[in-house]
């Protein structure tokens, strides 16, 4: 199976820094917010169709945690992003026009050179038919009629019908030739199953189970381990461990957060099953203890609404 590409390129102009509505950033919310605009860059790049959803409070929350900035409110970022022009927003989603409209030049390109490269192969198999349809096919001579039936990969066969004259009986010899020359031989065929199940399969219900177990009234419970759930599953534990005693270190130190379990009143963003799986960087990051216990300025770093304050993402 082809490896799966994890980075995406997109293209970013060398001078963006001077663009007056990036000067404007830049002075709004210092180095950090420069930073902070070009990973939300990254993270559309990733999106289908390059924009991030946003009509439920629980994709706000997943993006919120994915920005991870201490010393910014995502909210008044994103919502002076919208109002300069940077950003893009509806009810549902959030994006950006510069990099929609520079990946759909490099998504035509994609296209035209897939295109060109398939028209191409046809091309070569066309001739190789014609090619194959060519060569001659039977043999014979005034004494005998001889049937070659050759193939690539096994040995030549030749079947001679002999006639009795005699007896007017015909008889069938079957002769295999086993010193014909010029003839390409089989590559030794792989054992069967010989590259399958090397990897011990996912504990997939066992991993859930323990979840639930850990996280009981805490954290979001998982009630069906569907295909995208298993193949998460799968991922990690061939990233890290299919090791359960390492899934419930794992899940220990996502309960011990008070960052991932709705801050000090427990009426935040919480994080459930799909949150603590779902790539290697929320991995890394709960066991780098990037999620334990934060606090900034005598309060949680829970991103959430400001009390009494309009809700940016909504139009």
């Amino acid at each position: 199976m082809p490896k799966q590409k994890s980075a995406f390129w997109f293209q970013h102009d060398s001078n963006a820094r001077h663009d007056e509505k990036m000067v404007y950033l830049k002075n709004a919310f210092g180095m950090a917010g420069y930073g902070l605009y070009w990973t939300l860059i990254e993270i559309l790049r990733e999106k289908t169709d390059y924009k991030a959803p946003i009509g439920h409070n629980w994709q706000k929350d997943s993006l919120y945690a994915e920005l991870d900035c201490e010393t910014i409110d995502t909210q008044d970022f994103i919502d002076t992003c919208v109002r300069i022009g940077l950003l893009r927003r509806s009810r549902h989603y959030l994006w950006s026009e510069s990099l929609k409209e520079r990946m759909k030049i490099y998504d035509e390109k994609r296209r035209l050179l897939a295109e060109a490269g398939k028209r191409g192969m046809d091309s070569r198999w066309k001739e190789k038919r014609e090619q194959d349809a060519a060569k001659p096919r039977f043999h014979g001579d005034n004494k005998t009629d001889k049937v070659a039936i050759t193939s690539a990969y096994k040995d030549v066969i030749a079947i001679t019908a002999i006639t009795d004259k005699s007896n007017k009986d015909i008889k069938t010899k079957v002769i295999v030739d086993k010193t014909a020359e010029n003839q390409p031989t089989l590559p030794p065929e792989p054992k069967e199953n010989a590259f399958h199940n090397t990897t011990p399969a996912a504990p997939s219900k066992e991993i859930v189970d323990l979840w639930n177990e850990i996280t009981a009234g805490k954290l979001p419970k998982v009630t069906a381990i569907t295909d995208k759930r298993r193949a998460k599953i799968k991922q990690r534990c061939a990233e890290n461990s299919c090791d359960l005693q390492w899934w419930r270190d794992y899940f220990s130190r996502i309960v011990a957060s008070e960052f991932c379990t709705g801050g000090p009143d427990g009426s935040a963003w919480k994080a459930n099953f799909d949150f603590a799986t779902r790539s290697p960087d929320v991995v890394a990051r709960v066991l780098e203890g990037v999620y334990d216990h934060r606090v900034t300025n005598g309060r949680s770093n829970t991103p959430r609404p400001t009390p009494g304050r309009r809700d940016p993402w909504q139009q």
